[in-house]
């Protein structure tokens, strides 16, 4: 079974974005834009795996996450900006809670390329979103842990 159809209006800059990349003018714009978000989530995935996080540290992230305003500032250096949310949050507590070292997962994230910081970030927004509440699941389900990892 196809889908929904999703429809939206290129405007600017998203049209010219997407014009710089049609490889014919007969291709779609609407194709174009299918083909970038292809290659967006693939590079998405790619990246996440490339980050190991224990439980309480995914959980934590999720946590903090959760009140925390995500914009385009977020895309010039996420693991920085990952790094300071949870060096406020260990101020609350937070590393007891998830039974972690905040100073660990702080500078972890802060290691982090800007691509695995964007993935986590991602990640984080997909769990948050998740059905049900078990939150092993969730975690395997949006990249966070693995099958093989014990949860």
């Amino acid at each position: 079974m196809p889908s929904e159809r999703v429809a939206f209006r290129a405007v600017p800059p998203l049209d010219h974005e997407l014009e710089s990349r049609r490889r014919a003018p007969a291709t779609a714009l609407g194709t174009v834009a299918q083909e970038q978000l292809d290659r967006w989530f693939g590079f998405l995935a790619a990246q996440l795996k490339t980050v190991r996080l224990s439980r309480g540290q995914a959980l934590c992230l999720c946590d903090v996450l959760g009140s925390t305003l995500i914009d385009a500032l977020w895309l010039l250096n996420p693991g920085q900006l990952l790094a300071a949310e949870i060096e406020d949050a260990a101020e609350d507590g937070y590393g007891e809670k998830w039974d972690i070292d905040t100073d660990e997962l702080a500078a972890l994230c802060a290691s982090w390329n800007p691509g695995q910081g964007l993935a986590v970030v991602d990640a984080v927004r997909r769990f948050r979103l998740a059905p049900g509440d078990d939150f092993d699941a969730s975690l395997v389900q949006v990249g966070l842990a693995r099958h093989r990892d014990p949860l």
